[in-house]
């Protein structure tokens, strides 16, 4: 059975409303993300009612110490657990996922696919572009897309660069799979 278009493509921000951008920013700042760092990009989720996932974490490349910052999803604190992981890394991977954070976002769909309880998926590129998915559906390339970023989360988390550059093959496997989409509606 084929997949809809916003199981296998990212929908546009649905943040880009005034009230959408000022709840956007208010989960930023309750997760002490700093809106004035310089990222390459920004992956994070934000549940529902009635959801939570234990191993997510908001995850962005920040240009000015060259680090990896994982922050819990969850901000309460906690024994023994830190208030965020980094992963000091340049190089190859770093500008892959950069390169597929854009090119999933460029080829996202306007159509949204909104529940009632769920995760959204956010996706932020350097340019400010942004594009979302909402509990995407095994098997799905949003769902490829949204573990690529859970495993380079853990990667960070075990502060394990050779997981980390491990997914190199995965990262390029997906540019190329997301290209295709905006590729053949710009011929």
């Amino acid at each position: 059975m084929a997949q809809s278009v916003t199981d296998n493509r990212l929908s546009v921000n649905y943040f880009q409303s005034r009230e959408s951008d000022t709840r956007f920013t208010e989960e930023l700042t309750k997760r002490n993300i700093p809106l004035e760092a310089q990222f390459r990009f920004l992956f994070g989720y934000y549940t529902q009612p009635y959801g939570y996932e234990e191993d997510e974490c908001w995850l962005y490349y920040d240009t000015d110490t060259r680090q990896l910052v994982a922050r819990p999803a969850n901000q309460t604190q906690r024994a023994n657990r830190p208030a965020q992981w980094t992963l000091r890394i340049e190089g190859a991977i770093i500008d892959s996922l950069t390169m597929l954070t854009q090119v999933a976002i460029e080829s996202a769909t306007h159509q949204e696919n909104i529940g009632a309880n769920g995760t959204y998926y956010l996706f932020i590129a350097a340019d400010g572009s942004a594009a979302t998915t909402w509990s995407p559906k095994k098997g799905s390339n949003c769902r490829r897309l949204v573990g690529l970023y859970r495993e380079v989360c853990r990667a960070v988390k075990n502060s394990d660069p050779a997981a980390l550059e491990s997914l190199q093959p995965k990262v390029d496997e997906l540019i190329k799979l997301f290209r295709r989409y905006y590729a053949r509606e710009w011929r």
